[in-house]
């Protein structure tokens, strides 16, 4: 008996897994407060140019590695093991690109072609057949259900100074525990 039910959980684990392949569906996430602590490269940003406006060439580029990966990014390679493909869909803007992308795929393992620098979050949740989407904003969550994704909302880390467009549980939302943490 014990030897069917193995059979039946890995035949069961293989079908999910090739259908995630074939049907080529994604999980995808948020960058900035989902998988990346990154108030400390906003935070180096804002000392080197105190200019109102963002130095996004600052904060793509070489202050990268100032950030910290959230305890969240132990799911990338659980995605992977279950057939999807995880993807990356930011709002930051396409400035130094290839720098972040870089980044992006050395410290979590997504390819670069899979990360997204748009503030068209929900079509490309949708072009790209997502069915889960992580991220911490208001916005990330409107942006799932609007795409016709289950958003889970990711608590920012305590020491995060930005609350705004920041409610949890406000559209009934799962929120994952302990996911305000960040190595």
């Amino acid at each position: 008996m014990k030897r069917v039910a193995g059979f039946l959980i890995v035949l069961a684990y293989l079908i999910a897994f090739a259908a995630n392949k074939v049907l080529d569906k994604t999980i995808g996430y948020d960058y900035d407060m989902t998988l990346a602590f990154s108030t400390p490269t906003f935070l180096a940003e804002r000392e080197e140019d105190p200019d109102d406006r963002i130095a996004w060439h600052l904060v793509n580029g070489r202050l990268l590695d100032l950030e910290k990966k959230k305890h969240l990014s132990w799911t990338v390679p659980i995605t992977r093991f279950f057939g999807y493909t995880p993807i990356v869909v930011t709002a930051r803007p396409d400035i130094k690109a290839e720098l972040f992308r870089a980044h992006v795929h050395r410290a979590y393992g997504i390819k670069p072609e899979d990360v997204y620098m748009t503030k068209r979050k929900a079509a490309i949740l949708k072009e790209r057949n997502t069915v889960l989407f992580f991220g911490d904003s208001d916005g990330d969550i409107l942006d799932a259900r609007e795409a016709g994704v289950r958003a889970i909302r990711i608590k920012r880390s305590k020491d995060d100074p930005y609350r705004g467009n920041y409610n949890p549980g406000k559209y009934g939302e799962f929120i994952l525990p302990f996911s305000d943490a960040h190595l």
